[in-house]
């Protein structure tokens, strides 16, 4: 902010990606927030631990947008 006189804050500006991840729970017919890690995914398929337990140790990397579309993708088979 700059009013002039004196300024304040960042002379940039900032941008912070602050994305939130979910999955639905047809069962509960709700869904649950989950994060960017191999645990939080686990604990979202809780049904299908043996699927997600695969497509994990297969698929090595960062967990990045694309990683969790591929995960979706995959699951939906």
């Amino acid at each position: 902010m700059n009013n002039g006189m004196a300024a304040h804050g960042n002379d940039y500006d900032e941008y912070i990606d602050d994305a939130e991840y979910y999955v639905w729970d047809v069962q509960a017919n709700k869904a649950q927030k989950f994060a960017q890690k191999n645990k939080s995914i686990k604990d979202g398929f809780p049904n299908e631990a043996d699927k997600v337990n695969k497509y994990l140790s297969d698929n090595k990397g960062n967990i990045d947008d694309a990683y969790l579309s591929r995960l979706g993708d995959y699951m939906n088979q």
